[in-house]
């Protein structure tokens, strides 16, 4: 079984956080790899629900869509 096709935000993934957004997105937009987690924006249906649930602070909302934040 294979990871799901990549998008463009796949560039940045995130290998310090506990995975509280996975659980929070409810549309699956968010996955766990190997690597770390990153988001399939192509799945992200904007609401938000991430961005609060990051502990580390490094999911953003850019028109509608979550984003994987390079490191602070």
């Amino acid at each position: 079984m294979g990871f799901p096709a990549m998008t463009r935000t796949d560039q940045y993934i995130c290998t310090a956080c506990p995975g509280d957004c996975l659980d929070a997105c409810f549309n699956e937009a968010i996955v766990a790899l190997e690597s770390g987690v990153a988001i399939l924006e192509d799945l992200c249906a904007g609401c938000g629900a991430c961005v609060g649930s990051c502990s580390n602070g490094r999911i953003g909302l850019d028109l509608g869509v979550a984003h994987l934040l390079a490191h602070p």
